[in-house]
């Protein structure tokens, strides 16, 4: 199982994902030990519409 290790990396005022209350729709499970931020943050920058937006 996936061991979170947010108060080592992230400043006091910071959103844990510890604290969430979760996702409104499940995902696959976690997989090559990433967190739900790691699996978001490259769904955004992986989007065609961020993508539009950087160039």
């Amino acid at each position: 199982m996936f061991v979170n290790n947010d108060n080592r990396y992230l400043s006091p005022f910071a959103c844990h994902s510890s604290e969430s209350r979760g996702r409104v729709y499940k995902d696959d499970t976690l997989i090559l030990r990433r967190s739900e931020y790691q699996r978001d943050r490259d769904r955004i920058i992986h989007s065609e519409a961020f993508r539009r937006l950087k160039d």
